[in-house]
């Protein structure tokens, strides 16, 4: 059944990710994680519906109509967020992997798209949970858990479909991570520079 068969599919990677993991098209990938991510996305945005109607209160009482806009604008994010930068980032991610892994390490076998692939096994296993953040801090502190299993998974898949060893996947993720927070803290600064710039032209 759609949706469920990704779920049941993501729940054997969380499980036995060495034996559960496969490589797939980088299409395939994609629509993995869209119909993976419907249910925890539908079921995030109930949760932030209650969850604002808890804590509003009088103010809604006497304003309902921001109850109805301050929900419209957390689910557009969730949605932005889980649907739109999650996946770039992802795929963004998997490049600088892939460069560094092939270019520099040379040691991937695998295709560009197994590198995606391991990062969307990755991601799926936090994203399947996501829902938990609206719940409560507990829920938060098991998002953590699930993180750090997903960093897990990662090294494994990237091992298993690029053929190389969980200590070469790792060695990769980490350099690759480095370079990320570079190039991220660079274009900030250059961000933050002209921004700087600008305002000091206009004045």
């Amino acid at each position: 059944m759609i949706f469920f068969d990704e779920i049941k599919e993501q729940l054997k990677v969380m499980v036995f990710p060495s034996k559960a993991v496969k490589a797939k098209p980088l299409a395939g990938s994609l629509a993995y994680y869209y119909k993976l991510s419907f249910l925890p996305l539908l079921l995030t945005i109930l949760l932030s519906y209650l969850h604002t109607r808890t804590l509003s209160g009088i103010v809604l009482l006497l304003n309902p109509g921001l109850e109805r806009s301050s929900f419209l604008i957390i689910a557009l994010l969730e949605v932005l967020l889980l649907w739109g930068i999650m996946p770039l980032l992802l795929l963004f991610n998997a490049l600088i992997i892939y460069i560094i892994g092939d270019k520099l390490f040379k040691a991937l076998k695998g295709k560009p798209a197994d590198t995606a692939n391991a990062l969307i096994y990755s991601l799926s296993s936090l994203v399947l949970f996501v829902w938990l953040a609206v719940v409560s801090p507990l829920g938060i502190a098991l998002l953590v858990i699930f993180l750090f299993w997903a960093f897990i998974i990662e090294i494994i898949a990237l091992s298993k479909l690029q053929k190389l060893s969980r200590l070469g996947a790792l060695a990769i993720i980490i350099f690759s991570s480095f370079i990320i927070s570079v190039v991220s803290e660079l274009f900030a600064l250059i961000g933050v520079t002209l921004f700087a710039f600008g305002h000091y032209l206009i004045q």
